[in-house]
């Protein structure tokens, strides 16, 4: 919008006959003062003029409460005719289109203007589009709009940049904070800046659309959308002479789901199992969710959830811990949920028995194609290696290097070595040692 003198443009079309007047005349009841006869020359079917004039300062128009207008022209001698047009009047950026009722004859020929609501006739300078940017931890939307009617080369007004402003709300979600409906822009002469922040202008380049990547004051999560209300100002090179779009609103989302859980360990006991697993690195970690399940292959729901905390170990206190499979999963603040993570080390001393015999078992499945599970019995205690070795008798990775209690452990191995790359397809052997105990076992890595 504008301050001082603003300029307003009618065009009507029908029957392919065409006019273009520049109204001027305004007065406090938005009535126009109609045209000499001498100001305007000729009809609807010979004439395309254009008038200059103005609109009175301060002045606000806002359909659809415009009344009727009535212009008053001179025409060819004899002509008679009525006809209803379409016709749109243009204020600044924005357009307002009626139905007209054009009629011609002896003795007062006039257009009647009635019927206005706001419409998009001509181009309209507005925001088209407020999306959240994808891939990303949240907080960004990108606005699009269409470029302003002044943001062509020679105009008197021409644009030079888009200033991008947000709504100040809370942090507060949709039914507190809804997004701004299209009608909310304030009224010209009021403080159109007081309750915004600016946040950047973007140059204008006489393109017909510009975007800008703008932060969010929050992000929708599972408990609700937040929305952010902006707002565009097309600025020209003098201060007080700039464009403005309706404010609209966008919200933006974590589309990033977490890593699942690593190092993750279960410890069978009498009294429980004791779940261990490595701290989430996730900035916007909120919380892990523990699943059991009586079978392996089971899928987490909420059904077979029995545990949230936010430390990243936990022991259940069930009376049968051998009967009992562990998922865990990441949760963060957006409400996106990781992939299961099921325990990559398992000790188990069942009822306090302890094997007769220290013994390396298969790996299972083998062959395999990602992983294969490692077990080992223990009779006495001591620091237990398990290391997997190529065909050439090289180091690949070494899945366990620390002190053991007797009893049943597990481990897995996913094919990667020491480096985190992952193996080639070929053989390879699984080493353990306990004490003087050494024993291999064969596996073979499948693609």
């Amino acid at each position: 919008m504008r301050t001082g003198f603003l300029e307003a443009e009618i065009t009507c079309e029908g029957n392919s006959e065409s006019f273009t007047a520049t109204l001027h005349g305004f007065n406090n009841t938005h009535a126009y003062t109609p045209l000499l006869p001498d100001q305007l020359a000729g009809n609807s079917s010979s004439a395309n003029t254009l008038l200059d004039g103005f609109i009175l300062p301060g002045e606000t128009i806002v359909a659809p409460t415009i009344p009727a207008l009535a212009i008053l022209f001179s025409y060819t001698s004899g002509y008679t005719a009525t006809d209803t047009l379409d016709c749109s009047f243009r204020f600044g950026d924005y357009v307002v289109s009626y139905s007209v009722i054009v009629e011609f004859s002896d003795t007062s020929p006039s257009i009647v203007v009635t019927d206005g609501e706001v419409g998009c006739r001509l181009r309209c300078y507005d925001i088209t589009d407020i999306t959240d940017v994808g891939n990303d931890q949240g907080r960004q939307v990108r606005i699009t709009w269409n470029s302003s009617t002044h943001d062509v080369p020679g105009d008197p007004d021409q644009v030079t940049g888009y200033a991008v402003f947000r709504r100040q709300d809370e942090f507060k979600c949709s039914e507190l904070n809804g997004p701004a409906p299209i009608s909310s822009s304030p009224e010209f002469g009021s403080p159109r800046l007081s309750g915004w922040d600016y946040l950047a202008t973007v140059p204008a380049f006489t393109d017909d659309e510009y975007q800008y990547v703008a932060s969010t004051l929050c992000d929708s999560t599972e408990s609700g959308i937040c929305w952010s209300t902006f707002m565009i100002r097309a600025i020209t090179r003098i201060p007080d002479i700039f464009f403005e779009t309706d404010p609209d609103s966008g919200y933006s989302i974590d589309n990033l789901v977490p890593e699942a859980p690593v190092f993750l360990s279960a410890d069978y006991m009498v009294s429980g199992v004791a779940l261990e697993w490595s701290d989430a690195p996730e900035a916007d970690f909120r919380l892990y969710r523990i699943y059991r399940e009586e079978e392996a292959e089971f899928t987490p729901s909420p059904d077979n959830l029995i545990h949230e905390t936010s430390i990243s170990d936990w022991t259940d206190p069930t009376v049968n811990p051998w009967d009992y499979f562990y998922k865990i999963t990441v949760v963060d603040f957006a409400g996106n949920e990781s992939d299961a993570a099921v325990p990559t080390q398992i000790s188990s001393v069942q009822s306090g028995a302890v094997p007769f015999r220290t013994i390396l078992h298969e790996g299972a499945p083998n062959p395999f194609n990602p992983a294969t599970q490692l077990s080992f019995e223990m009779a006495i205690p001591g620091h237990a290696r398990l290391k997997v070795y190529d065909a050439a008798g090289r180091l690949v990775a070494t899945l366990m290097d620390e002190y053991r209690d007797p009893g049943i452990h597990q481990t897995m191995w996913n094919g990667k070595n020491s480096e985190g790359r992952m193996s080639s397809a070929g053989v390879y052997l699984v080493l353990l040692e306990v004490g003087d105990f050494r024993a291999t076992k064969r596996l073979v890595l499948l693609k």
